[in-house]
C-alpha cells in the first residue's frame, strides 16, 4: 500500500489564525536525580505534524510521556485546548490524547479489530461493551490504515509493519485531538517507514494534531510540517525542517557533518552525512 500525502497548509492570502491545540511551556522533567527536560517548550496547531528529533539520551520520549501525560513534570505547563493537562481526569485525557510508545509487542494473540477496539474504551462506560457504533469507528480505523483485510487475523501472524498500522488504527479508535507517536518506524524496512509517515501524515492532515518523536533526521524532514530539536534535554531549534536541519546545528548536536541539499521531488530538506566532526586534536600524531 503507497499513500500519497497531499500538502494541508493554508493559502499564503490572509491565512485563518489557528489557536495551539497544544502548548508546552517551560516543561521541566526529573528522571532520578537527572534533568532529563529542561525549559522546553514548543505548540502544535490542529493539523500540524511534529517530529521531535535528536541524539539518544536527549529527552525526546520523556517530553512525549509528559505530554501525554504519564510523567508528572516538577514544574512548567502542558495545555490542551487552552485547559491545563491535569485538569482532565484519566477518561477525559483519553478521549483527548492517543499515545503509542515504543514498545507495543503485548496482546499478539488478539485479532487486529479486538485491538483497535481497544481504542473505544476511553468512550464506554464502566460496564458498557462496545456496540455497533464502536465496531463501525474501529473498522473505519482499520479501512484508513489498510489493514481491513486483517480484521480476524491475530497480531502475532502480522509483518511489523502491519502490526504497526493495526496500533495506530488503535490510537485512530479513540478519535483523539492529539496522536503521539514514539518512534514508530523503528524495526521497519525502508517501504514500510515510508508508508507509515505518509499514513501518519494523512491523518494530520485530515486536523489532527500530530507530534512523532524519530531518529532518522530525512525521514523526519520529509514528512514533519515542523521539527523540535533537542539536546540533553534542552530546546535547540524550533521551526520548519530547512530551519532546523542546518549543517550547524547537525555538527552541534549530533556531531556529524552535513550538507543539506533540497529534494527536488518535494521541495524539502534532505541530509547527507559526510563523517563524524573532526575533533580539534585530530591533526596532532
Amino acid at each position: 500500500m503507497v499513500l500519497t500525502v497531499e500538502s494541508h497548509h493554508p493559502p499564503a492570502d490572509n491565512p485563518a489564525p489557528q489557536s495551539p491545540l497544544l502548548r508546552v511551556a517551560d516543561l521541566r522533567v526529573e528522571l532520578g536525580r537527572t534533568l532529563a527536560v529542561d525549559g522546553v517548550s514548543f505548540s502544535v496547531n490542529p493539523g500540524e505534524m511534529v517530529g521531535i528529533i535528536g541524539p539518544n539520551g536527549s529527552g525526546k520520549t520523556t517530553t512525549l510521556r509528559a505530554v501525554s501525560g504519564l510523567i508528572e513534570p516538577e514544574s512548567g505547563s502542558v495545555e490542551l485546548s487552552g485547559v491545563q493537562l491535569d485538569k482532565f481526569d484519566a477518561r477525559a485525557k483519553a478521549k483527548k490524547i492517543a499515545y503509542l510508545p515504543q514498545s507495543s509487542g503485548h496482546g499478539m494473540s488478539f485479532t487486529a479489530m479486538e485491538i483497535a477496539l481497544m481504542g473505544r474504551y476511553p468512550h464506554l462506560g464502566r460496564f458498557q461493551v462496545e456496540g455497533e457504533n464502536d465496531r463501525k469507528v474501529a473498522l473505519d480505523a482499520l479501512k484508513r490504515t489498510g489493514v481491513e483485510e486483517f480484521a480476524d487475523r491475530q497480531l502475532g501472524d502480522m509483518s511489523g509493519g502491519e502490526r504497526q498500522r493495526v496500533l495506530i488504527a488503535r490510537s485512530l479508535a479513540q478519535e483523539p485531538e492529539l496522536l503521539l507517536l514514539d518512534e514508530p518506524t523503528a524495526s521497519l524496512d525502508l517501504k514500510h517507514q515510508i508508508e507509515l509517515m505518509a499514513l501518519v501524515h494523512a491523518e494530520a492532515a485530515a486536523g489532527m494534531g500530530t507530534v512523532v518523536v524519530l531518529h532518522d533526521v530525512s525521514l523526519a524532514a520529509r514528512h514533519c510540517d515542523r521539527l523540535v530539536l533537542l539536546d540533553r534535554g534542552k530546546l535547540i531549534a524550533d521551526g520548519t525542517p530547512a530551519e532546523v536541519l542546518t549543517a550547524d546545528n547537525l555538527a552541534r548536536v549530533f556531531e556529524v557533518e552535513a550538507t543539506i541539499e533540497i529534494d527536488e521531488l518535494n521541495g524539502r530538506p534532505y541530509v547527507r552525512l559526510i563523517g563524524p566532526v573532526r575533533q580539534s586534536n585530530d591533526h596532532k600524531k
